[in-house]
């Protein structure tokens, strides 16, 4: 279900397969709340030396979703949320 619903939208709204530039104005906007778009935008400018947001803005964007996805994750696993024993 979460591949389905959830990665596969962030995915094609990241611009992985095709520039967000021709996406509709509405759509261009949700994606720039998308961390994947800025993981790609990364990558873009690493291999190709092109980018379409600022690289800090990148950074500083990833850098909070790592931050926020660990500290998610310490609470469950300290919590113990589908832990077999």
């Amino acid at each position: 279900i979460v591949p389905t619903f959830i990665l596969m939208p962030m995915t094609y709204l990241g611009g992985m397969f095709y520039s967000i530039d021709i996406l509709p104005q509405f759509w261009q906007d949700v994606s720039k709340f998308n961390p994947i778009y800025y993981m790609v935008d990364s990558f873009r400018l690493g291999f190709l030396g092109v980018s379409t947001s600022d690289f800090w803005t990148s950074v500083s964007v990833l850098l909070i979703m790592i931050a926020i996805l660990a500290i998610v994750s310490f609470y469950l696993l300290k919590k113990g949320v589908n832990i077999k024993t």
